[in-house]
């Protein structure tokens, strides 16, 4: 099941009466579609007052992201609220899950015939009940001793991956894709290279339909724009994103775009090749309505 509000709602206050002894006040509940957690207890970083802890700020957050048995579901709420116990009465802890939350984790399992873990490993039937699309930039690796891995890469560390990938002595090559296939989102977003081993069952199901990449530590091609740039638009899996060099410099993007794509439309038109009115044409085209050109206009 996915949670509802209401059921979240609801469940959350019978868990307050029945293992709580109504101790906490009630908080906003949000529904996420997270991926990488269950639920979440979001509060200030600072540590509440004694005797007047301000609860505004605090919110329990559940991930409808996966098809749960509704015991997990449960446990995911129960779960965060024992965070949300320890915080409300400044229980001192080492960590997230330190030895008072699991205390009082052991607790509420023993008193109340619960299965409350730190950690949810999702079936593989779970596993496959999440549809979310997103961008995917995989990176597989081919080891000297015939192992295959795949890391999914977060987007603004791929040429720090790569970098560090492309000149190992462990793997006989590399090579990149791009795909949105919802079964590449039980890997991480990874910032460094965290490898996971690729079966080759799982790599003739799900690289069939992924685009093959190249990446040469400036360019990654078919790539979105990098940071700093306005989002790309929501990619469907028939069209790739467009490739886009790596920004040199201010307004290197712009002026790429002048080269590739907007000069030759202004030599058709009658300017001469030197460039002359170049800007004033400039001005013209990005009030027509060309976004990318409007945006670095300044750069020129």
């Amino acid at each position: 099941m996915r949670a509802s509000l209401e059921y979240a709602i609801k469940m959350f206050g019978e868990f307050n009466r029945t293992m709580f002894d109504n101790a906490l006040p009630p908080l906003p509940i949000q529904l996420s579609n997270a991926g990488r957690s269950l639920g979440m207890f979001v509060h200030p970083r600072q540590r509440p007052q004694a005797g007047s802890p301000d609860t505004s700020r605090c919110s329990l957050r559940i991930s409808t992201r996966l098809d749960l048995p509704e015991v997990d579901v449960e446990n995911t709420i129960i779960h965060e609220m024992i965070h949300y116990y320890i915080w409300y009465f400044n229980i001192p802890d080492s960590s997230p899950h330190g030895p008072a939350f699991r205390r009082k984790m052991e607790e509420i399992n023993r008193r109340h015939n619960r299965c409350i873990s730190i950690r949810h490993k999702s079936s593989e039937e779970q596993l496959q009940s999440d549809t979310h699309h997103r961008n995917n930039y995989i990176c597989v690796q081919y080891h000297t001793d015939g192992r295959r891995t795949l890391t999914v890469c977060s987007r603004p560390f791929i040429f720090d991956l790569h970098r560090i990938l492309k000149d190992n002595p462990r793997f006989c090559r590399v090579e990149w894709y791009w795909s949105m296939d919802s079964w590449f989102n039980r890997f991480p977003l990874s910032r460094s290279a965290k490898m996971y081993l690729l079966s080759d069952a799982d790599f003739n199901a799900h690289f069939a339909t992924a685009t093959p990449c190249e990446c040469d530590g400036l360019t990654f091609n078919p790539r979105p724009r990098l940071r700093r740039c306005p989002p790309p638009r929501r990619q469907s899996a028939e069209s790739p994103p467009l490739p886009i060099t790596k920004k040199t410099g201010k307004g290197g993007e712009i002026l790429d775009f002048i080269s590739r794509e907007l000069l030759p439309r202004l030599l058709e038109s009658g300017i001469s090749q030197d460039g002359r009115g170049t800007r004033s044409h400039c001005r013209r085209y990005a009030a027509q309505g060309h976004s990318r050109l409007q945006a670095g206009i300044s750069c020129l």
